[in-house]
């Protein structure tokens, strides 16, 4: 079955084989990826004053204290949003669900932890053992000209053979799965990324957002932190989380 699933992204090609890898190039790739009271007469016989605590003889007491309607949570941009589809990667204790996919049903902040929904299974598990899968990734700015503008789905990160991190992105329209460099493509709305390397704005470095949009004349993100904060970043300043 995970061979299945595996061929279904990859369609049998290696994403390396442009690096001068060839045949073998994905190991250590997630190949296994699995890819979701009474009525009328009770009252008598009560003592008056009894009786006219209870509303027209239906037996509930009047003036009971009723219940306050909870206030909604404040709506967070530094985590991964509420059905948001993750890949598991790194688990030790239950190395067996490394690769399987699940969806985001909520964090857990006092934990810090997310509750992960997987094949009808709810696990606790860290961000860091989480990949984001990004559906509407577009590539920018790469060297073959034939995959410039191309849209497809994030299917996670590698190193390449120098230690460079990659992302592995799968062109269904193609057929063809990729791997580019962060800068080489364009999240879409919803991603979770850290910033850095802001100069002139150091104080945003570290802190986690939500890309809302991109700015295609600008080149920038609008990266909503909070909801009364959305700088607008470069490439560089960002990262998936």
């Amino acid at each position: 079955r995970a061979q299945e699933v595996f061929s279904m992204f990859f369609g049998g090609d290696d994403p390396f084989s442009d690096f001068g890898g060839g045949g073998g190039g994905m190991g250590g790739m997630p190949g296994g990826i699995r890819i979701q009271m009474g009525g009328p007469g009770m009252m008598g016989g009560m003592p008056g004053n009894m009786e006219s605590m209870f509303m027209g003889g239906g037996g509930f007491p009047g003036g009971q204290p009723r219940r306050r309607a909870s206030r909604p949570e404040p709506k967070r941009f530094d985590v991964l949003r509420t059905g948001a589809q993750v890949m598991l990667h790194g688990l030790v204790s239950a190395a067996d669900r490394n690769d399987e996919v699940g969806v985001v049903e909520r964090y857990d902040d006092g934990r810090g932890r997310y509750q992960i929904k997987v094949e009808g299974d709810v696990l606790s598990l860290k961000g860091a053992n989480l990949h984001q899968l990004l559906r509407g990734v577009r590539l920018l700015d790469v060297s073959k000209p034939e995959l410039e503008g191309k849209s497809g789905t994030l299917l996670g990160t590698r190193p390449d053979r120098t230690g460079e991190t990659r992302y592995l992105i799968n062109l269904a329209s193609l057929k063809q799965t990729v791997a580019v460099k962060a800068e080489n493509l364009i999240l879409p709305g919803g991603a979770l990324v850290r910033i850095r390397d802001v100069q002139s704005k150091p104080a945003l470095n570290g802190k986690h957002g939500t890309i809302q949009s991109w700015d295609g004349a600008a080149k920038r993100y609008v990266v909503q932190i909070t909801p009364a904060e959305a700088p607008k970043l470069k490439l560089a300043n960002v990262e998936l989380v």
